[in-house]
């Protein structure tokens, strides 16, 4: 009876061990597909070509300096605090130049946001909401915000409409 108990025991052990290793093993898979959720920059030519397409990754985002925004959203009760990356800093950084940025949600909605919004306004891209990073589920991983509260001209629907979430590409043309 004691040898089978040990044996039962040894069983459940690696039973257990098998079963652990496989969650790490998901984890760090998760892990590394999360690490390369990143945003799809495009720039077009004057011909609607595409010149060149950039990939800013997780860890290319990180490196921007980052902003905050606290203000209302039409989409959400009260006043949240918005972390993220100036779009203006995004479109230096890849030396975009264009009357017209196309934005493009996983969802497939897209909006036409005009580079004079960028040039006037401080407009982030989020990428958390009162601390906590923005997933897909909750408007991420990226979200356009105006900052509303700051300037009262940008209380309008015209606005609202592009404070695009689940933002996976831009087109600037």
């Amino acid at each position: 009876m004691k040898h089978l108990s040990k044996l039962s025991i040894l069983f459940i052990s690696f039973i257990g061990f098998i079963f652990a290793g496989s969650v790490l093993i998901r984890a760090e898979n998760f892990g590394s597909i999360n690490n390369k959720i990143g945003l799809t920059i495009n720039l077009l030519n004057e011909n609607s070509d595409i010149i060149e397409k950039l990939e800013l990754t997780n860890e290319i985002i990180h490196q921007f300096k980052i902003h905050t925004i606290t203000s209302s959203n039409p989409f959400l009760k009260g006043i949240h605090k918005f972390d993220g990356i100036l779009l203006s800093d995004i479109l230096d950084y890849v030396s975009a130049s264009g009357d017209t940025i196309v934005a493009y949600a996983l969802d497939e909605y897209t909006v036409d946001i005009p580079a004079e919004d960028v040039r006037n306004y401080p407009v982030l891209v989020a990428t958390t909401m009162d601390g906590k990073l923005l997933d897909v589920r909750d408007k991420g991983p990226f979200w356009i915000i105006y900052p509303v509260d700051q300037y009262d001209e940008l209380r309008s629907e015209e606005y609202s409409s592009r404070s695009i979430w689940q933002l996976r590409q831009l087109t600037v043309k």
